[in-house]
């Protein structure tokens, strides 16, 4: 498989970022762990983005994608201790591929070497995980930059030990420790909310020390001062949970957000913050960027509304006490608490191989990567085997009448995906 490569919407989107630094000279640390600064020349900085939003850079606005009048307009504390930067970028347009080929141009212009790449979900990191360890990443991306290597580390859940030295997770470390010394090394850890959010891996005192004299992780992460790239940036609410411990414990000196929507601030305000490029719904679609999409639900869906519900009743992760989460069974009214790692089959056979992955102030992540908060509600039957199998079924079914019917065409064969 090989990735399309100079298309314009995604080469405009990559140039948007880059111009936000002209004129900027990288600040190298002695200390070659560390990402080089950026950001410190504000005034240079907010020039070159009013410029970009103007219109004055041309080549970031090849087929008209420019920014609209109502998203130059930032909501947000001006004051922030890091640079923030917004692509909006409708689903389906190739938002994994811009930010990787951003993170290669940032290192080729400037020498940025150090990225966290924060996605909300398991299953999204899965995705990007495997993005940027595939072969035709390396083959279409790597190769146009001189061999530049991109070294991944993927932040995952730790197995505890009762015994032993405790050691950093092994990405931490290697990610902290790597340099770019000979100007072909990029480093990138890729983690989602939940670990970000983990005090047992992240909050946590380690018995040995990296960069010197750091033995917690927030503070390693902090002292290389990186540049963080969010994927959907609507899940991460810049005054809740995930951003307030990225922006306070980690301090990046700069946060690009790709996403198609982004957090709601109060009526008629959406969070945007220095949108440097903004590719829409209408316009991708009437490009033929993106494809429709038909939504077809089984047809058990009526019946399931008459089942059990679980609904979140409250998220409890006061200092001194286990961190909890109860469920309440909205028939029978009984309420079940739920630490990290417990399984949902206590509340119900239905949830048999999902468990509580981790549980932060506002949010719950579930191993199956499901995010919950206070009142939301799951009905038990959608997980079981006979609804997922009915899914299946369903999904076959749809598939090969459509193979049939673009094999029939008589016209160009079609091969259906």
């Amino acid at each position: 498989m090989r990735l399309e490569q100079n298309l314009p919407h995604q080469t405009n989107a990559i140039n948007a970022v880059l111009h936000v630094f002209d004129g900027i000279e990288p600040q190298f640390y002695t200390d070659r762990t560390k990402c080089p600064s950026l950001t410190e020349d504000i005034a240079t900085i907010k020039a070159n983005i009013a410029q970009i939003q103007n219109g004055e850079k041309p080549d970031c606005f090849a087929n008209g994608y420019t920014v609209p009048e109502n998203l130059r307009q930032n909501y947000t504390d001006s004051t922030s201790k890091y640079l923030n930067i917004d692509i909006k970028m409708e689903t389906g347009t190739g938002k994994t591929y811009v930010y990787t080929k951003t993170m290669f141009e940032l290192h080729r212009a400037y020498g940025v070497n150090k990225f966290i790449v924060l996605v909300p979900t398991v299953p999204i990191k899965e995705g990007a995980k495997a993005f940027l360890k595939s072969a035709y990443m390396k083959s279409d991306l790597q190769s146009l930059y001189d061999g530049t290597e991109l070294r991944l580390h993927v932040l995952d859940a730790q197995k505890q030990k009762n015994k032993g030295r405790k050691s950093f997770p092994a990405a931490i470390q290697t990610f902290a420790e790597n340099t770019d010394l000979n100007g072909n090394k990029i480093d990138v850890l890729l983690t989602n909310s939940g670990m970000l959010n983990s005090a047992a891996t992240m909050d946590a005192e380690y018995d040995q020390t990296l960069l010197g004299n750091f033995t917690n992780p927030y503070k390693v992460l902090q002292s290389i001062k990186p540049f963080v790239i969010i994927d959907e940036p609507h899940k991460f609410n810049r005054t809740k949970g995930t951003f307030k411990t990225l922006v306070e414990k980690i301090q990046p000196q700069c946060i690009i957000r790709y996403g198609a929507t982004f957090p709601e601030m109060g009526k008629d305000k959406i969070d945007y913050e220095n949108v440097v490029y903004s590719l829409g719904a209408c316009a991708s679609f009437n490009d033929n960027l993106v494809k429709g999409v038909q939504v077809e639900y089984i047809a058990e869906e009526d019946k399931i509304k008459d089942q059990i519900k679980i609904k979140v009743l409250e998220i409890n992760t006061a200092r001194g006490d286990a961190k909890t989460v109860r469920f309440q069974n909205e028939q029978t009214k009984k309420t079940f608490d739920l630490q990290e790692t417990d399984s949902l089959s206590n509340i119900d056979s239905s949830f048999e191989n999902i468990h509580v992955s981790s549980i932060s102030k506002t949010e719950v992540e579930l191993s199956n990567g499901m995010i919950l908060h206070k009142s939301d509600s799951l009905y038990p039957e959608v997980f079981s085997d006979t609804f997922q199998i009915t899914m299946l079924n369903l999904a076959l079914d749809r598939h090969f009448e459509k193979e049939y019917e673009n094999f029939c065409n008589g016209l160009t064969k079609i091969k259906t995906l």
